[in-house]
């Protein structure tokens, strides 16, 4: 059964395929205030829903991790980028170009490990 607000929301643990949040439709006419109090109202709803199961944590952790794992990239790339010649990396993307080199071919090239 979907939650809407207008009950105590299941906790985290308790919800199956059947349970989850069904978004209320709101008739709003923001030019004449007509509505607002209610779609404010069905946020702070969705934000208790998220809160008592635990899917706002969940889903925090789950965007923290996203965030960590792009910096990580971009850092390891920057270091990396700086210990690789222009040269041979100009190189490397010209044969990957002209097809005469696999991309697994070209980071094992350039990094010194094959992709397994």
């Amino acid at each position: 059964m979907p939650y809407t607000g207008s009950q105590h929301p299941p906790q985290h643990e308790e919800l199956d395929e059947n349970e989850w949040w069904m978004p209320p439709v709101l008739r709003v006419i923001a030019t004449e205030g007509a509505g607002i109090r209610e779609v404010a109202q069905a946020i702070r709803d969705h934000g208790e829903f998220l809160r008592h199961t635990g899917l706002w944590v969940q889903r925090d952790r789950e965007r923290l991790e996203s965030e960590l794992q792009t910096l990580i990239r971009s850092v390891l790339m920057y270091r990396w980028r700086r210990g690789v010649s222009e040269d041979l990396y100009q190189d490397v993307l010209t044969r990957l170009v002209e097809r005469s080199l696999s991309p697994y071919q070209a980071v094992d090239e350039l990094v010194g490990m094959p992709v397994e």
